[in-house]
């Protein structure tokens, strides 16, 4: 009896153990509805396709839904995962937004401003923490360092706003040394801070910058910004339009409407100075 009862409990433990298998997930099914773009080799198909459905929904939900004109693009690994265009480059003309369209960067652009003197600096052409004097002729504010541009710490006024009030022409594009003079000139007149007292938001800081990465290598700023980074990261449609540059340089394509390529062209367009302010435009920088 007791064997035939041990032979039973075997019998059923084999079978709870052997005789049913556990239910395998159902691979996804192919969303007919939703376009998929080719998915990259390097990575997985369900993945790329989770991560497109996302940006895919907040593009449309969040840009498209709001008359967004410009470009997204998301990759990860080096693969390309979503890229999409829309709108105009210029709504009076309806010039649409495509894969060659370049965007004027404004203030954004002081960042490769702040990579050039900090270049210079690891070479060793300059340091920052020497007085901006040195390098610029004329400049006599004690105690304003490159470092202190870097920072916005300088204490300088914004020459946005301290030019218009002090007489200059609305109508005339200024230059950095333009803004240099001025600060020159006018000593006297301005409400300058203390250097390193406090965080100032301030144009006139990366003007000068500007100026100083031009004198110390030697060439215009768009163009050693040309030959130091963008080239070597093939970055191919980056750039800067100057009247300082050779005429190759100054293409439209760095320009976002007829305006700007006009201006482009101009020669009041001039060199960086990383701000589109209220009436000084020093320079159409563009990505």
């Amino acid at each position: 009896m007791k064997n035939a009862f041990r032979l039973i409990l075997l019998t059923f433990l084999s079978v709870g153990c052997f005789g049913t298998n556990p239910k395998q997930p159902e691979p996804p099914k192919e969303d007919s509805a939703h376009y998929y773009p080719p998915t990259p080799v390097a990575i997985d198909k369900d993945a790329f396709r989770k991560y497109f459905r996302e940006i895919d929904d907040f593009y449309e939900s969040s840009l498209d839904a709001s008359g967004f004109s410009g470009s997204m693009l998301v990759a990860k690994n080096g693969q390309i995962i979503f890229e999409k265009y829309s709108g105009f480059e210029d709504q009076a003309h309806h010039d649409s937004v495509n894969v060659h369209s370049a965007f004027h960067l404004a203030s954004v652009s002081k960042t490769f401003t702040a990579m050039a003197i900090l270049k210079l600096w690891e070479n060793g052409k300059l340091n920052i923490n020497d007085e901006v004097s040195k390098y610029l002729v004329g400049f006599n504010y004690p105690g304003v360092t490159i470092k202190s541009l870097l920072s916005h710490r300088s204490g300088l006024p914004n020459y946005v706003h301290v030019m218009e009030n002090t007489g200059w022409d609305r109508n005339k594009m200024a230059t950095n040394q333009d803004v240099l003079q001025f600060l020159i000139n006018n000593k006297q007149k301005l409400q300058v801070g203390y250097p390193n007292r406090g965080f100032s938001y301030c144009n006139t800081n990366y003007a000068l910058l500007a100026l100083i990465v031009e004198k110390v290598s030697g060439m215009w700023l768009g163009e050693f910004l040309r030959t130091t980074f963008f080239q070597p990261l093939q970055m191919k449609i980056d750039g800067a339009s100057s009247n300082r540059a050779p005429s190759r340089q100054r293409n439209t394509r760095f320009a976002r409407t007829r305006q700007q390529r006009a201006q482009c062209e101009d020669r009041s367009a001039h060199r960086l100075d990383q701000v589109v302010g209220r009436f000084v435009r020093n320079d159409l920088f563009c990505s």
